[in-house]
């Protein structure tokens, strides 16, 4: 019938409508300035100084994984290797799919 026709329209209609409410929702919550004042207000963030900068020298340094060498009992194929691997950084000495 005419009804069931004009019924996806609608639907249609609707939606669009729908995300026209939804993108000037999204630009509201979005706006700078009301950002900026909501952060004034219930971030209490103060801008960096130098002296809360640091250097490389401060930071620790990476681990890096232990992997193992080809003569520990690891096949020479590239699928052992790269079970041995994975093995290696998943630290627990298995593989993560249990081989």
């Amino acid at each position: 019938t005419e009804r069931q026709l004009d019924a996806p329209a609608t639907d249609i209609d609707d939606d669009r409508r729908a995300i026209h409410i939804l993108r000037a929702e999204w630009a509201h919550l979005n706006n700078p300035r009301r950002l900026r004042s909501l952060a004034k207000d219930y971030l209490a963030l103060a801008p960096v100084t130098a002296n809360a900068v640091s250097d490389f020298q401060h930071l620790p340094e990476k681990t890096r994984p232990k992997f193992p060498d080809r003569a520990e009992g690891v096949d020479d194929t590239d699928e052992a290797w790269m079970r041995a691997i994975d093995a290696a950084l998943s630290g627990n000495g298995r593989a993560r799919d249990g081989r």
